[in-house]
């Protein structure tokens, strides 16, 4: 008869309920550093006039500065996005507890896979911050078709690198007995329930369903969907960390919605400056 070993069971646990609220701030935290720590502090830095910060968009004035100036704000959300990725990598590394290794590893593959997916995105469509728009990195720009198979292409390797780092930096949050049923089950619940908050935070923006679609939707839900199937990439045997449970705490899930509700209400509609 065929036993279920209590170790391997054991492995991976979960409280949906705390798993989504980690995702969910994980998600946000990714999203805000791209929006305002990449696009909204460079329109800033650069002379711009930033006149809203949205939780998915940056109204920057960038008519008066120079084309190198413009090009560089429309880049800055994908480079800061990287630039969080490596950080929180290098913190993962250094994290004690395995709940905090599994946040920090989570923000990691969000923000990376969002920089990765975004070249891809406007690759394909011409929209987005790599776009010909009026704010995109190639406004203006001739031939951009040449620009897009480029962009395209440079996406695809990327995001195929990212998830290879992703899988591999798996090893710091797992156990030798996770199988990959129970890591890939763990993720699909975190990009679920990450997702869906952050399309619904999407849906309240002024600027109706084509931002939800070109920004929301496409980046952050399709940007991220690596998390759906890279967890079934992990190899058993291959973690070094100690079993990983992810337990409710009132006070983490308080602070959880808190964090949650004040991002919504602050950059759901829009802050004006």
């Amino acid at each position: 008869m065929n036993q279920t070993h209590p170790q391997k069971t054991r492995a991976v646990q979960a409280d949906p309920i705390a798993l989504m609220a980690l995702s969910c701030v994980a998600y946000i935290l990714a999203i805000f550093m791209h929006e305002a720590g990449g696009h909204a502090l460079s329109c800033v830095l650069l002379g711009a006039h930033l006149k809203s910060i949205g939780a998915f968009y940056v109204d920057c004035d960038a008519t008066q500065v120079s084309v190198a100036a413009q090009r560089t704000i429309a880049a800055s959300g994908v480079l800061v996005n990287v630039l969080v990725g490596w950080i929180f990598h290098m913190m993962l590394k250094k994290a004690r507890g395995p709940q905090g290794r599994f946040f920090f590893w989570l923000v990691m593959a969000v923000s990376l896979l969002d920089a990765a997916g975004y070249l891809m995105f406007s690759g394909v469509s011409g929209l987005g911050d790599f776009g010909d728009g009026p704010s995109g990195f190639f406004a203006g720009e001739s031939h951009f078709l040449l620009h897009q198979v480029v962009l395209t292409v440079a996406g695809v390797g990327l995001y195929f690198v990212v998830v290879l780092l992703l899988v591999r930096a798996l090893q710091h949050v797992v156990s030798p007995e996770a199988t990959p049923g129970q890591v890939g089950r763990l993720l699909s619940l975190s990009y679920l329930s990450g997702g869906l908050l952050a399309l619904l935070i999407g849906l309240m923006n002024p600027y109706g369903w084509v931002l939800v679609l070109t920004s929301a939707a496409a980046s952050t839900l399709g940007g991220t969907s690596g998390l759906l199937w890279l967890g079934y990439l992990h190899s058993s045997g291959t973690g070094i960390a100690p079993n990983l449970n992810v337990r409710r705490n009132g006070l983490m899930l308080a602070s959880c919605v808190l964090l949650v509700g004040f991002y919504a209400v602050l950059f759901g509609t829009g802050m004006p400056f």
